[in-house]
């Protein structure tokens, strides 16, 4: 698991204050949880009341083992691309010039577009469904790779992205309940 709380937005717009992956071992045992009764009953109204906006679908990452919760710094792009893997292999491509490493991509291959008229805290489909993240143990050299000029080119033929530096949250302190 890693928790990313937002750093700063390098490039794009981004609305949200932390990012979240989560690894399950399959969508099935996923599924067997949130139709819990209990999660039901007390852990969903409590997440509810935590989350202004949530946007939630199983994504397919191609290295689920690549370190990323290792990390204390990771510069994220976020991107709905006009082709994924195209896109992908560029990050890639631009990363090993840098000696960045990339330590998660994914795809999304399925969204929780199924609840009908949902509020702003239920699953809502990704808005950026494709995502690559790069670490090192400088934010300065984040920073630069996500300035520099290659980068901002790919970023900007994408339909839509934005690049994020995210600081690991080690625990979450920042909930906050009620109004």
């Amino acid at each position: 698991m890693f928790t990313g709380l937002r750093n700063s937005v390098l490039w794009g717009e981004f609305p949200f204050d932390s990012w979240m992956v989560v690894r399950y071992p399959s969508h099935r045992k996923m599924l067997k949880m949130i139709s819990n009764p209990y999660y039901v009953a007390v852990c969903n109204p409590i997440r509810k009341r935590a989350v202004a906006q949530f946007e939630l679908a199983f994504t397919k990452p191609r290295d689920p083992d690549s370190g990323l919760q290792r990390h204390r710094q990771v510069l994220a792009f976020h991107v709905e691309p006009t082709n994924a893997e195209s896109f992908l292999s560029k990050v890639r491509a631009l990363a090993e010039t840098a000696d960045l490493p990339v330590v998660y991509e994914s795809v999304s291959c399925l969204d929780f577009d199924f609840i009908s008229d949902p509020a702003a805290n239920d699953p809502q489909p990704l808005t950026w469904p494709v995502t690559a993240a790069l670490a090192t143990g400088s934010k300065e050299r984040l920073r630069e790779f996500a300035a520099s000029k290659p980068v901002e080119r790919l970023l900007a033929a994408q339909k839509s992205a934005c690049a994020v530096l995210y600081d690991r949250a080690d625990k979450l302190y920042y909930l906050k309940f009620g109004n």
